[in-house]
């Protein structure tokens, strides 16, 4: 059986964990230009780790809300390939392609799920069967009363 190694030897050197505007900038760009998300952004050697970044979320709001605008980017990101894998499917890619156009829908989806995701319509009738009970009445009478006048 192997042992796990300690926190500390995970760690890449010369990885920044103090908040920095331009690494900041750098990972949204990342995301939302090269479609890259924060695992695959956060295991370069010039970037912080995953701990870090969601630190620095919870840290600084701007830039959690930059990250969230990010994400968003990066699902429009997503969107767009799936224009170019259809636009460059041949007979013999239909089926891999299928699969890439199916995953970078789900990606869109949960990532913005406002724009990508399924539309949800709710439409509901509803039917009172029964009169308010007597406490609720009364309360809604006294609640309604002009002030200074009670039951």
């Amino acid at each position: 059986m192997t042992k796990k190694k300690p926190p500390e030897e995970h760690k890449k050197p010369g990885k920044a964990s103090s908040y920095s505007t331009e690494i900041a900038d750098k990972i949204c760009t990342l995301m939302v230009e090269e479609g890259m998300d924060l695992v695959a952004i956060c295991k370069r050697d010039d970037m912080p780790s995953r701990m870090t970044v969601y630190r620095w979320m919870d840290e600084h709001r701007e830039f959690d809300a930059r990250i969230a605008r990010a994400r968003e980017g990066l699902a429009d990101w997503s969107a767009a390939r799936i224009a170019e894998i259809a636009e460059n499917t041949t007979k013999e890619t239909a089926e891999a392609d299928r699969l890439r156009v199916h995953a970078h829908q789900w990606r869109a989806a949960r990532l913005a799920p406002r724009r990508w995701g399924d539309k949800v319509e709710v439409k509901a009738d509803v039917e009172v069967t029964s009169a308010p009970s007597e406490h609720l009445a009364t309360f809604l009478a006294m609640a309604m009363a002009p002030k200074g006048q009670s039951n």
